[in-house]
């Protein structure tokens, strides 16, 4: 659930959606393309050409510039949300951990949970605002993070058929450059608060935690 909102309910799998957050879905570049459609083990393909709007004032290189931008924040947005998802997969077994193991004797297992999920919190929240709920007006209340504004800029870049601009393609590198920074955080999360956890759960037979999809 986002921080300080317990009250909202995940879904019948377990996990809920990111408000403020949607795909960063590229549009093809003018050229030919090949429709190749599967069904019951037949394949049709078909021609396609994609032109560019005759009334747009951008050319087919300003288009070509922007869709190679827009594949790199795609990229950087794809790769935050794996630290996120993978956050978030983390923190729910250290606080399913914390509700299980209740009694004086796992006193230690429980404080170290939480120090643990602290770590993954931290980093996490350089990435997505925890705070979101998707309810009122959260998103004017709590600042946007890395995530979200690489998802703000690819939907300006895409908005027209010109090229980006310097600022545009400034912006990008240091939302990629944070993006790079914040997963050597995780990856340095994972190797070492997590790994140590993990080392205390197997010393009390207790199952560690995983952070596989």
């Amino acid at each position: 659930a986002p921080l300080y909102a317990s009250w909202v309910e995940l879904d019948d799998d377990g996990t809920r959606d990111a408000p403020g957050l949607g795909p960063v879905e590229l549009l093809a570049p003018p050229g030919a393309y090949v429709i190749r459609l599967t069904v019951d083990g037949a394949t049709f393909t078909q021609p396609l050409e994609v032109r560019k709007d005759p009334n747009s004032g951008g050319t087919e290189a300003d288009i070509e510039r922007q869709f190679a931008l827009m594949t790199e924040l795609r990229s950087d947005l794809d790769r935050a949300m794996a630290v996120v998802n993978g956050a978030e997969r983390v923190r729910s077994q250290l606080q399913a951990l914390r509700r299980v193991h209740t009694g004086a004797a796992a006193a230690d297992v429980r404080a170290a949970a939480q120090a643990t999920e602290d770590v993954f919190t931290a980093v996490e929240a350089k990435l997505y605002q925890l705070y979101l709920t998707g309810h009122g007006q959260d998103g004017v209340r709590w600042p946007a993070r890395i995530a979200q504004r690489i998802a703000y800029l690819a939907g300006r870049v895409e908005s027209s058929d010109f090229p980006p601009t310097a600022q545009q393609e400034a912006v990008h590198a240091e939302l990629h450059a944070e993006v790079t920074d914040v997963a050597a955080e995780y990856d340095a999360a994972l190797t070492n608060e997590l790994a140590s956890f993990n080392a205390l759960l197997a010393s009390r037979g207790i199952q560690g935690v995983v952070t596989g999809g």
